[in-house]
């Protein structure tokens, strides 16, 4: 005889789990329903790094799909719109194009242009192209500046130290754009003593400041490096002994004089022409 109790238990477990796996199928459903719910917006993207100040062709962009929740009205989304500009500055492969980043069509890009918010562009001429890297440094390079101070303050010594750290190179001299083929003759255009530099308020007045207190020089450094160090280093102090110049020894005997020949004597010679005599007087060198 079957029980009853037993049948109707394993009845109400099989509608319990049913009910479960129908809840459970129904919840992954919709989580997949929203995931690919989601809308989007075409915006273009660069399909590489584009530097600042190059010109933005229809070749260089492709359309991606973003999200349309995180998309703004700065997002171009005109192919028309967005080539042959210029840019004001670096844009990231892949990154949506923002209308803030390119120069208005038709408009020169100039210097200011490319300057970012809450920065300036400080130039600072420096004494020799050593001091600037003699040509070895580009815009956008990453370096630090140090000051060689002369002896005051209580300290008998000259110092140097690091002014400023993982400063970015603005421009060489009038060249804005980096420099990708370093052959001799561009070589020749970067050895300027004059480097721009992109620096914040502060830094532009410190940058100003140190113009006055003693030589500047730059230090070249991995862009990669983030490691600051400070340190002041005490240089040796010049030497006062001046250099004594060689003494005149005065000859013992003056210079022997070249012999200078004297002229012979006037001798009269007696010549006869003929009946008559005459006496005549020639001057006759040695060995003639």
């Amino acid at each position: 005889m079957f029980n009853v109790r037993s049948i109707v238990v394993t009845l109400l477990a099989l509608i319990c789990g049913g009910i479960a796996v129908m809840g459970a199928q129904g919840m992954v459903g919709a989580n997949n329903r929203g995931a690919g719910g989601v809308k989007t917006v075409r915006v273009l993207v660069p399909k590489q790094a584009i530097e600042r100040g190059s010109v933005l062709a229809e070749n260089l962009l492709e359309w991606a799909e973003w999200p349309e929740s995180v998309a703004t009205k700065h997002m171009l989304t005109d192919l028309k719109a967005a080539s042959m500009r210029r840019c004001r500055e670096d844009l990231v492969a892949g990154e949506p194009v923002l209308e803030g980043k390119l120069v208005p069509r038709g408009e020169p890009l100039t210097a200011a242009d490319m300057i970012g918010e809450g920065m300036r562009a400080m130039c600072i001429q420096f004494q020799t192209p050593a001091a600037a890297m003699a040509g070895l440094i580009f815009p956008k390079d990453r370096v630090d500046l140090y000051i060689n101070e002369p002896a005051r303050d209580g300290r008998s010594n000259p110092t140097s130290r690091l002014l400023l750290a993982n400063v970015e190179v603005f421009a060489i001299g009038d060249q804005l754009s980096a420099r990708k083929e370093k052959d001799k003759e561009k070589s020749k255009e970067l050895q300027s003593t004059s480097v721009t530099f992109h620096v914040s308020v502060k830094d532009a007045a410190i940058l100003d400041n140190a113009r006055a207190d003693g030589q500047l020089s730059i230090g070249l450094r991995n862009p990669k490096d983030k490691q600051v160090v400070v340190e002041v280093v005490e240089l040796p102090e010049p030497t006062s002994d001046s250099v004594q110049p060689a003494s005149l020894v005065a000859p013992s005997e003056p210079p022997s004089r070249r012999e200078v020949v004297k002229p012979a004597a006037v001798k009269p010679m007696l010549f006869l022409r003929g009946n008559d005599s005459q006496l005549i007087s020639r001057s006759w060198a040695p060995g003639r």
